[in-house]
């Protein structure tokens, strides 16, 4: 089962992004990948293989920013590569996305979006998700609207974070069929698919729920019902 972890606070996302994925290594993965974004820019490293290759890749380039993205994948759409890991970035580079779950209409949604130009540079369902975002981003939406109008074109189970360089001090967070974690600290905030991942310190935890949708800032966090 793949696992995903977000962070927003005011202290550097890159290293408590791997304590929290070091800690689900357990529930077993072939690919690991983190995103940050600072000042504007989106910073993401994909690894097929063990997360300490990763990180030893990671340490070696900049990775800045208090808010970002990790993520254990077992592959299901596309082999275990490089191109397959998350997370997964619209085009332009302006939305990153870590996915757990199958995205069923895919396809449908992808064919549609090659007809409009979009590149794809994966094989997965997950990198759809990204591209449609990016679409109502760019509308003049904010990161909030844009997940929110997304979300009714999404069929299957799924959890899903996501983040944009273009608002760096907000993860939105949605879940269709499973749930996700909320919890708070002195570091920040966390956005979780195990709770037992988690670090010491935890202060308050909540959970988003199926058709359910979360804005999550350094300190603070809200959960709101979406249409059915």
């Amino acid at each position: 089962m793949s696992s995903l972890v977000g962070f927003v606070g005011t202290r550097k996302a890159k290293n408590i992004l791997f304590a929290c994925l070091a800690r689900m290594e357990y529930r077993g993965y072939d690919s690991a990948g983190i995103a940050t974004t600072f000042s504007g820019k989106m910073y993401s490293y994909k690894f097929a293989g063990k997360l300490c290759g990763l990180k030893e890749y990671v340490d070696k380039n900049p990775s800045p920013g208090t808010i970002g993205l990790g993520h254990l994948r077992w592959a299901s759409h596309g082999p275990a590569t490089h191109k397959n890991a998350h997370p997964h970035l619209s085009e332009d580079g302006l939305v990153a996305v870590v996915h757990n779950g199958i995205l069923e209409n895919y396809k449908e949604l992808k064919d549609k979006l090659k007809r409009r130009g979009n590149v794809f540079l994966s094989d997965t369902d997950s990198e759809v998700i990204a591209h449609v975002i990016a679409e109502h981003l760019t509308d003049g939406r904010d990161l909030f609207a844009a997940v929110a109008y997304s979300l009714p074109l999404f069929e299957g189970v799924y959890t899903l974070a996501v983040m944009s360089s273009l608002q760096s001090n907000v993860l939105i967070g949605a879940c269709q069929g499973n749930k996700l974690v909320i919890a708070q600290s002195a570091q920040g905030t966390f956005l979780i698919s195990d709770h037992s991942a988690l670090p010491d310190g935890v202060e308050k935890k909540a959970f988003v729920e199926s058709y359910q949708l979360c804005t999550v800032k350094a300190g603070s966090f809200h959960v709101i019902d979406r249409a059915r």
